[in-house]
């Protein structure tokens, strides 16, 4: 699972596994080796590689189906922002009102309070 999902974040975010392995500093055949279940990354490298690819470690693991869940149980401000308020594909009205930066961040908490018990009825 690890070897997929590693291959298909890379793709996704259009890296060669030369440029990939230069990101997370080391080499091109290490990363062929991971891709091809020859070898797995040790947890430093696993965490590197999930930062580079814009995905959970317990995504890249199979330990979750959504690689875009944050990495940690609750969102920073900064990725409320970055997520939702500087989103230009987020619809920011409701109901034909403009909502507030504010309100957006409060969606955002709600949302992710949703998602999280969708998640943890899962396992």
């Amino acid at each position: 699972m690890f070897s997929a999902r590693l291959r298909s974040a890379r793709k996704k975010k259009n890296l060669s596994q030369e440029k990939l392995a230069e990101l997370v500093g080391t080499t091109k055949a290490t990363i062929s080796n991971y891709e091809n279940e020859y070898s797995s990354p040790s947890n430093e490298m696993l965490i590197k590689l999930s930062d580079v690819l814009d995905v959970t470690t317990d995504y890249l693991l199979g330990r979750s189906d959504r690689p875009d869940l944050v990495k940690s149980n609750m969102m920073t401000e900064v990725e409320i922002e970055e997520l939702f308020i500087n989103n230009p594909k987020i619809q920011t009205k409701y109901k034909g009102r403009e909502l507030t930066d504010e309100e957006m961040v409060k969606v955002a908490k709600m949302l992710e309070v949703i998602l999280d018990r969708e998640d943890k009825s899962k396992n």
